[in-house]
């Protein structure tokens, strides 16, 4: 093994530390420019939502089939970003992946929406700050929508995890189960959420070695 010195890239992301400041961030800048030149969006105007509240459906009156390879490899990379460093755009993502079958125009049009998004906030950066010391809280927030599938009527989770003030893990799916009352995809989006949060605090305490305070999965559900 060779030491090769303080990361500074891994897998398309940039690496920063300002050991003073206490503070880390990841941006995928660079990566993004690449996607927008190989897509041909490099000098394209930037819109300021990945995605409009009307989203494209399974069919519609005259959209037309769109080649499929091409709607993978964009899609594949915006998955990357949204994984990577990006939780603004992974419901927006992870609605448009479920078109890779039979992709259309629209679904096309949509992606170079985010694309364009993207343009206009490459720079933005997820950072983590401060020292983990004890008292250091981890807690979660989650939320789901109902029926908000038009093709299959099934709800969609989404929820995000905070270590301090920092964003470490975040999530958008679409339901296995169809949900029946607002209250059923609620309590479905929480349960998903807090299988993570579980697992996620085990992992902390075996990386810091001692115990977390107790963890709070906050859910705006009133049903």
């Amino acid at each position: 093994m060779v030491d090769l010195g303080t990361v500074s890239h891994f897998l398309g992301m940039v690496v920063s530390m300002d050991t003073n400041g206490h503070t880390i961030s990841l941006t995928q800048e660079g990566y993004i420019d690449r996607v927008l030149e190989r897509f041909g969006m490099a000098h394209c105007k930037p819109i300021g939502t990945p995605m409009e509240k009307d989203k494209p459906g399974m069919k519609g009156g005259g959209a037309k089939p769109w080649n499929r390879t091409l709607y993978l490899q964009l899609i594949g990379s915006l998955g990357w970003i949204a994984t990577g460093t990006r939780p603004d755009i992974a419901f927006t993502v992870s609605y448009l992946a479920r078109f890779n079958a039979d992709p259309n125009d629209r679904h096309w049009l949509c992606a170079k929406g985010v694309l364009r998004y993207r343009a206009g906030t490459k720079k933005l950066r997820l950072s983590l700050r401060g020292e983990m010391r004890p008292g250091v809280r981890l807690a979660g927030f989650v939320d789901s929508d109902f029926a908000g599938d038009a093709g299959t009527l099934k709800s969609t989770s989404g929820y995000v995890f905070l270590l301090g003030m920092g964003m470490i893990q975040w999530h958008s799916k679409r339901q296995a189960l169809t949900a029946t009352s607002t209250a059923d995809a609620e309590f479905i989006a929480t349960a998903s959420a807090m299988q993570e949060l579980v697992w996620f605090r085990n992992l902390i305490k075996e990386i810091i070695r001692s115990e977390l305070p107790v963890s709070t999965l906050y859910n705006d559900n009133q049903a």
